[in-house]
């Protein structure tokens, strides 16, 4: 029984030092994106000028750079749910990404849903959850080339959101796994997106997200709110 219980105390710790790890990675991770790209248009700036298109986007990394803060604010508070518009939150997500693709991928993103869906939820975390599922998709694909592609199915009592891609698959003995705190595939990996993303959904939405199907040729996640 001694054993049993220094087992589990030992266990319970490595968990939440991975996690506390994870989330000062993560931290770092979201803050990386914007930053960089500011960087890269400030060197714009100086060899070029200032234009429009320039100008439009660092005011898109701002308004990131402002949009993680609040999410780790968020993360930890008691979360008021508002109507939102689904459709507009998911071409804002899509579109950011597009513009920021890796120049060595050429990875197509497709929409498959009509305007103006509307949910209950807090566009601040769902945007990260489903940011999280977009670019670890875009890790998934291997190769120069691939797809993401974003379904929604609206019914009277839920909405259903698919996000499905062509990358390298998840074996079937690890489709719960991907969500737990410190597992991850990626040798540079921490394991912490897919965590947060399922307490997004889960807990704050009262919704689900599973692997639906993967094999070699993809993955599609399924989220039910």
């Amino acid at each position: 029984a001694v054993i049993g219980i220094i087992s589990y105390s030992s266990s319970r710790k490595s968990l939440q030092n991975a996690l506390y790890v994870g989330i000062f990675k993560e931290t770092a991770h979201q803050l990386g994106t914007p930053i960089s790209s500011l960087m890269g248009w400030s060197e714009n700036i100086k060899n070029k000028g200032l234009s429009k298109d320039v100008l439009e986007y660092i005011d898109e990394d701002i308004r990131k750079l402002k949009d993680i803060s609040e999410r780790f604010s968020k993360i930890g508070s008691k979360v008021s749910l508002d109507e939102i518009n689904l459709s507009n939150l998911l071409d804002e997500i899509t579109e950011y990404t597009r513009n920021r693709i890796p120049k060595t991928k050429k990875i197509e993103i497709i929409s498959n849903y009509r305007k103006n869906i509307d949910l209950r939820g807090d566009e601040i975390l769902l945007s990260w959850a489903f940011e999280n599922l977009i670019k670890n998709s875009i890790q998934a694909i291997e190769g120069s080339s691939g797809k993401i592609e974003i379904n929604v199915e609206q019914k009277v009592s839920n909405i259903t959101i698919y996000f499905k891609d062509t990358g390298k698959g998840i074996p079937r003995s690890d489709w719960k796994k991907v969500f737990s705190p410190g597992y991850s595939t990626k040798s540079r990996g921490w394991g912490v997106g897919l965590s947060l993303t399922q307490r997004i959904i889960n807990q704050i939405h009262s919704g689900k997200i599973y692997v639906f199907a993967s094999s070699k040729q993809g993955t599609t996640f399924k989220i039910s709110i």
